[in-house]
């Protein structure tokens, strides 16, 4: 259910980022913004399964950072943002993307809490 939702997390974040291109005076192009998202995306999402193992679960890490690296190459070729305003762009979309993370990751907690309930022992 994480992975789903974190896919469908991914594409909303496609579209956010396609309505703030204007701000950034970057070009507005919903399929590019997706693509351009989807491709930054991928990195971490291929890792997680390295949770797995919690031993290199770290690699997780390295390989959401490489697709932030991925994010920092394509504005300029996806959403032809100008170098000036790329950082900015970038931080934005960081922040943005970590708000959907984090909802998506309230959804998770609160439908696996509702399904399994709470551990034994813990009074709510």
């Amino acid at each position: 259910m994480q992975y789903v939702l974190s896919i469908i997390g991914v594409i909303i974040f496609g579209y956010i980022m396609n309505m703030l291109a204007p701000s950034f005076s970057s070009k507005q192009d919903e399929i590019q913004a997706i693509k351009l998202v989807a491709y930054a995306a991928t990195p971490g999402l291929l890792a997680g399964i390295l949770y797995i193992l919690p031993s290199i679960s770290f690699l997780v890490l390295l390989a959401a950072l490489y697709g932030l690296y991925i994010l920092y190459l394509g504005l300029p070729v996806f959403m032809e943002t100008p170098e000036d305003k790329r950082i900015i762009y970038l931080v934005v979309a960081i922040v943005v993307y970590i708000i959907i993370m984090v909802v998506v990751g309230a959804i998770t907690s609160t439908v696996m809490w509702r399904i399994i309930g709470p551990y034994p022992g813990v009074h709510i």
